[in-house]
């Protein structure tokens, strides 16, 4: 099975605008990203993004950017673009184009529980902290993206049931906190 991960990526989020660029380290925060997504079992990586600037800088270090449209509400409908433009994948991870430190091995588990339940796409949650129930990190939060969890199908490994931006059913692997 063929594995495709996209990484939506945009410049104007209204929280942080060109933070997709934000170049702390030597390097801008997207190639962090893809760097480690490079470390997984994926077949191919694409970064979707509806900016030029993000499209360029991608390029330069090597990697793979598509041009999306500049009307998606969410990254989720980024991806969905994406894989209607490439197909052949039989597995579709979104990594979140501001996860530098995300676990090449998180995403290899993705990839698995999709080989095995097959669902159309997957990305990552975790739960919020149990003392945390106000403030900055917590569900009220409105910068905090939440998910509504369905059907276990594997240890750690629910259905989505629902996005408060999008209504799409995917998989999605929990990670320890």
């Amino acid at each position: 099975m063929k594995t495709l991960v996209v990484i939506p990526a945009r410049f104007e989020a209204a929280r942080f605008p060109g933070k997709p660029l934000k170049n702390e380290t030597g390097w801008p925060l997207i190639r962090h990203v893809y760097e480690q997504v490079l470390k997984s079992e994926a077949d191919k990586i694409i970064v979707a993004t509806d900016d030029q600037r993000i499209m360029a800088v991608v390029e330069q270090f090597g990697g793979e950017a598509m041009m999306t449209k500049d009307t998606h509400k969410s990254g989720t409908d980024r991806v969905a673009e994406v894989v209607s433009k490439v197909p052949g994948f039989d597995v579709i991870v979104n990594v979140q184009g501001d996860e530098p430190e995300i676990e090449p091995a998180a995403i290899n588990t993705l990839i698995q529980l999709q080989r095995e339940h097959q669902p159309f796409m997957s990305t990552l949650c975790c739960k919020f902290p149990a003392d945390k129930t106000a403030g900055q990190g917590s569900p009220l939060d409105p910068t905090c993206n939440k998910v509504v969890m369905g059907q276990e199908i594997a240890k750690n490994a629910r259905y989505a049931i629902y996005f408060p931006e999008v209504l799409f059913l995917i998989l999605v692997a929990l990670r320890a906190l």
